[in-house]
Parts: C-alpha cells; sequence; structure tokens
C-alpha cells in the first residue's frame, strides 16, 4: 500500500507578489428592487460599479470602474432580477505596494450607481438619440471586502459583497 503524502502549502509575503490587485465582478442580484424611487423601476435599469482601493480608511489610488450596462427590467428580460457582469477591474496598485502600509485595513469598497436617465429628461421621451450633458448618478448602495483575513492570508475566490444603502458619505474604516 502506497501512502499518500501530506499536500505542500506555500506562503509567500504580500512583498513577493508582484501583481496587480484585481477583482471580478460576476452578477448583481436586487439592482431593481434598489432602485424603487428611480426612473429605473419602470424602465431599463443603467448601471456603473464602481471599486475604490482603501488602506488605513484612505483612497488608495484613484477608484475604478466598470464599463457602463444596460439591464432590460424583470418584466422585459423574464428573469429573477440577476444581471450577469463578467468583468475584470484591475487596479493601478501591485500587492508589493501594500505590504510597506498598515495590510490589516486594506479593503475594496464597491459602489452601485444608477444612471438610468429622470423622468424629466428628453432621452427618456426620445431614446434614439444619444445623452447630452452631465449625465447624473444617483449611488444605489456600496459595500465592501477585506483583502486580507485575520489569519493574515490573502483573500481569494469567489465572495458575495452585499450592498447596502448609501450612509450619506459616511467614512470608510
Amino acid at each position: 500500500m502506497q501512502t499518500e503524502e501530506p499536500a505542500k502549502v506555500n506562503f509567500y509575503f504580500l512583498s513577493d507578489i508582484e501583481k496587480e490587485v484585481r477583482v471580478t465582478t460576476h452578477r448583481i442580484q436586487g439592482a431593481q428592487s434598489a432602485c424603487k424611487g428611480s426612473a429605473a423601476s419602470s424602465s431599463s435599469l443603467e448601471l456603473l460599479l464602481e471599486c475604490q482601493l482603501y488602506v488605513d480608511g484612505r483612497e488608495l489610488g484613484m477608484p475604478v470602474h466598470t464599463k457602463y450596462r444596460h439591464f432590460p427590467t424583470k418584466n422585459e428580460a423574464k428573469t429573477s432580477g440577476v444581471h450577469h457582469w463578467h468583468e475584470t477591474l484591475t487596479f493601478p496598485v501591485k500587492y508589493t505596494d501594500l505590504s510597506s502600509m498598515d495590510w490589516r485595513t486594506s479593503m475594496v469598497v464597491f459602489r452601485l450607481w444608477d444612471l438610468s436617465p429622470s423622468p424629466a429628461s428628453p432621452s427618456l421621451s426620445a431614446p434614439a438619440q444619444p445623452r447630452k450633458g452631465p449625465v447624473e448618478r444617483a449611488l444605489i448602495g456600496e459595500g465592501r471586502i477585506r483583502l486580507i483575513s485575520e489569519r493574515r492570508l490573502l483573500e481569494t475566490g469567489v465572495r458575495t459583497v452585499a450592498l447596502w444603502p448609501p450612509h450619506g458619505g459616511a467614512k470608510v474604516e
């Protein structure tokens, strides 16, 4: 009989990881119900997901965001309110940059924005014409995930991020 060898486990310091910090969005669920008060409740959703890297309660670098996405309403798509996104976002920061900072407080904050036109917008009555001027955006919700666990391990794999209603500019801790 052969005995099985124990699995090998490799550990690396953050200073050894020369890769950029990346997150991949898979799907968003429940955005339709979060937009109840906006024009999106009766028309299609126009969403944008913004991600910001925070270390020690301060922003690190510029936020990155997904491409603008147009999602049909639940009635049009005959779905259960799940919107598939499948986009990878890369921050202009490497893990080696995090090693010199307080890595225990490093996190990614997600903000979901509604870019749907307001009922008074002329683009709602004439959808064939592109919008002109600045787009008003409404924050639907925000959530966060830590990059490093309490056990000092890099968080990897699929994570579920709960998006909470906005707190009126509350500081991210």
